[in-house]
Protein backbone atom coordinates (compact mmCIF):
# COMPACT_ATOMS: atom_id res chain seq x y z
CA UNK A 1 0.00 0.00 0.00
CA UNK A 2 1.19 3.50 -0.68
CA UNK A 3 1.32 6.62 1.42
CA UNK A 4 -0.84 9.24 -0.28
CA UNK A 5 0.81 12.45 0.94
CA UNK A 6 2.27 14.12 4.00
CA UNK A 7 -0.08 16.20 6.10
CA UNK A 8 -0.53 16.62 9.84
CA UNK A 9 -1.08 12.86 9.76
CA UNK A 10 -0.06 10.44 7.04
CA UNK A 11 -2.99 9.08 5.04
CA UNK A 12 -2.82 5.46 3.97
CA UNK A 13 -4.77 3.74 1.20
CA UNK A 14 -6.74 0.77 2.47
CA UNK A 15 -9.36 -1.56 1.08
CA UNK A 16 -11.41 -2.72 4.06
CA UNK A 17 -15.13 -3.48 3.93
CA UNK A 18 -17.31 -1.54 6.36
CA UNK A 19 -19.24 -3.59 8.88
CA UNK A 20 -21.63 -0.67 9.36
CA UNK A 21 -22.05 3.00 8.66
CA UNK A 22 -24.34 5.19 10.71
CA UNK A 23 -25.06 2.17 12.92
CA UNK A 24 -26.54 0.03 10.12
CA UNK A 25 -24.98 -2.56 7.82
CA UNK A 26 -23.98 -0.98 4.52
CA UNK A 27 -23.24 -3.65 1.91
CA UNK A 28 -20.74 -2.24 -0.53
CA UNK A 29 -19.31 0.24 1.98
CA UNK A 30 -15.53 0.42 1.86
CA UNK A 31 -12.85 2.16 3.92
CA UNK A 32 -10.37 3.38 1.30
CA UNK A 33 -8.20 5.88 3.16
CA UNK A 34 -7.35 6.24 6.85
CA UNK A 35 -5.18 8.43 9.05
CA UNK A 36 -5.15 9.44 12.69
CA UNK A 37 -7.17 12.54 11.75
CA UNK A 38 -9.72 11.29 9.24
CA UNK A 39 -10.95 8.74 6.73
CA UNK A 40 -12.39 8.39 3.28
CA UNK A 41 -15.13 5.86 2.61
CA UNK A 42 -17.12 4.67 -0.38
CA UNK A 43 -20.74 4.30 0.62
CA UNK A 44 -24.20 3.63 -0.77
CA UNK A 45 -25.37 6.17 1.84
CA UNK A 46 -25.76 9.80 0.78
CA UNK A 47 -25.26 12.31 3.53
CA UNK A 48 -24.37 15.97 3.94
CA UNK A 49 -21.31 17.82 5.23
CA UNK A 50 -21.46 18.65 8.93
CA UNK A 51 -23.11 15.39 9.96
CA UNK A 52 -21.35 13.10 12.45
CA UNK A 53 -21.13 9.57 11.13
CA UNK A 54 -19.98 6.44 12.98
CA UNK A 55 -18.18 3.88 10.83
CA UNK A 56 -17.33 0.35 11.91
CA UNK A 57 -14.81 -1.97 10.28
CA UNK A 58 -12.76 -5.00 11.24
CA UNK A 59 -9.02 -5.41 10.78
CA UNK A 60 -8.37 -8.71 8.96
CA UNK A 61 -7.88 -11.61 11.36
CA UNK A 62 -9.41 -9.76 14.31
CA UNK A 63 -12.70 -10.60 15.97
CA UNK A 64 -13.18 -7.17 17.54
CA UNK A 65 -14.68 -4.38 15.44
CA UNK A 66 -13.21 -0.88 15.36
CA UNK A 67 -15.67 2.02 15.45
CA UNK A 68 -14.67 5.60 14.71
CA UNK A 69 -16.86 8.69 14.50
CA UNK A 70 -16.08 11.41 12.01
CA UNK A 71 -17.72 14.56 10.77
CA UNK A 72 -18.52 14.54 7.07
CA UNK A 73 -16.39 17.26 5.47
CA UNK A 74 -17.22 16.59 1.82
CA UNK A 75 -19.34 14.29 -0.35
CA UNK A 76 -18.68 13.35 -3.97
CA UNK A 77 -21.10 11.45 -6.20
CA UNK A 78 -19.45 8.52 -7.96
CA UNK A 79 -20.47 7.54 -11.50
CA UNK A 80 -22.37 4.33 -12.25
CA UNK A 81 -25.13 2.29 -10.72
CA UNK A 82 -26.12 1.62 -8.03
CA UNK A 83 -25.62 5.11 -6.60
CA UNK A 84 -22.43 5.41 -4.53
CA UNK A 85 -20.73 8.29 -2.79
CA UNK A 86 -17.23 9.08 -1.63
CA UNK A 87 -17.26 10.67 1.83
CA UNK A 88 -14.43 12.58 3.49
CA UNK A 89 -14.52 12.36 7.29
CA UNK A 90 -12.62 14.33 9.91
CA UNK A 91 -12.25 12.92 13.42
CA UNK A 92 -13.01 15.28 16.30
CA UNK A 93 -9.97 14.01 18.19
CA UNK A 94 -6.80 12.44 16.78
CA UNK A 95 -6.56 8.64 16.89
CA UNK A 96 -2.75 8.36 16.96
CA UNK A 97 -3.05 4.73 18.06
CA UNK A 98 -4.27 3.93 14.54
CA UNK A 99 -0.82 4.59 13.05
CA UNK A 100 0.69 1.41 14.54
CA UNK A 101 -2.36 -0.62 13.51
CA UNK A 102 -2.27 0.70 9.94
CA UNK A 103 1.47 0.03 9.63
CA UNK A 104 1.01 -3.52 10.93
CA UNK A 105 -1.80 -4.13 8.43
CA UNK A 106 0.25 -2.74 5.52
CA UNK A 107 3.34 -4.74 6.54
CA UNK A 108 1.24 -7.92 6.51
CA UNK A 109 0.06 -7.16 2.99
CA UNK A 110 3.55 -6.43 1.73
CA UNK A 111 4.86 -9.69 3.24
CA UNK A 112 2.42 -11.74 1.13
Amino acid sequence: MEVIEKRSAIRHRLDLPLESLEGRPRPGGLLVDLSALGAQVISPLHTVPGKYLPLTFRWPGEAVETTLVGMVVWVQDLPGQPPRFCLGLSFSKPHWELEAKIRSYISGLEAK
